[in-house]
C-alpha cells in the first residue's frame, strides 16, 4: 500500500482538479481521506493506493470495448462468410433459449471467416473456444442448422448437394470451408 497528498485550492481550476481525478481513476484505490485546511485556504486529500493493480470499473463505466466494424476489417469474402455465420449462430440461439455471444462471439466468428478450412481443431486454435463448445455448436453453426445424422455428419438426405451452400463441420470430417 502506497499514499500520495494533494492539495487542491478551494477555487482550484480545472486542471488543478484534474490532476487528482486522473489518478483516482488510473489506481486502485484503498482509501481517501480529505481535510480542510482554512489558513491556506487548500484541500489536502491523503490517498491510500495499491500499485500496478487496475482500476475496478467505477461507477457509470461500462465494461464494452469499442463496437468493431467488420465491413471495413473483413475482405468482401469473409464478411459474408461472416455475416453467414452470424444468421447460423443466431437460428442456434433461438432454438436452445441461449444469448448468441456464448455460443461464439463476433470476434470468434470474425476469425472463423477469415480462415480457409474450418475443423475442430482450428476452432480450439481462436482463444476462448474450448471442445465443449465446439461440440455444442460448432457442427450446427457451420451448417446452418440442418439436421444431423448419428454419426456427426450432415445428412445427405437433408437437402440436396446443389442446395448445400455451406459444409458441415463434424467431428468424423476432417476439415470444411465456410
Amino acid at each position: 500500500m502506497q499514499i500520495r497528498v494533494f492539495n487542491v485550492p478551494v477555487f482550484a481550476t480545472e486542471a488543478e482538479q484534474d490532476e487528482l481525478n486522473r489518478f483516482l481513476r488510473g489506481h486502485r484505490v484503498l482509501e481517501v481521506k480529505q481535510e480542510y485546511d482554512a489558513q491556506r485556504g487548500m484541500w489536502t486529500f491523503a490517498v491510500n493506493y495499491m500499485d500496478g493493480q487496475k482500476t475496478p470499473m467505477q461507477f457509470g463505466e461500462s465494461a464494452r470495448q469499442e463496437k468493431v466494424d467488420y465491413r471495413t476489417v473483413l475482405s468482401p469474402e469473409a464478411f459474408e462468410r461472416f455475416n453467414r455465420l452470424r444468421k447460423s449462430r443466431k437460428q442456434i440461439s433461438d432454438s436452445d433459449a441461449v444469448a448468441a455471444f456464448t455460443i461464439f462471439t463476433d470476434k470468434e466468428l470474425a476469425l472463423m471467416a477469415g480462415m480457409e478450412q474450418l475443423s475442430v481443431e482450428a476452432l480450439m486454435k481462436i482463444e476462448g473456444i474450448n471442445r465443449a463448445r465446439c461440440d455444442r455448436y460448432a457442427a450446427r453453426l457451420l451448417a446452418g442448422q440442418l439436421p444431423v445424422a448419428a454419426t456427426g455428419v450432415v445428412s445427405s438426405t437433408a437437402v440436396s448437394e446443389g442446395e448445400r451452400t455451406d459444409a458441415a463441420l463434424v467431428s468424423d470430417v476432417p476439415s470444411a470451408e465456410v
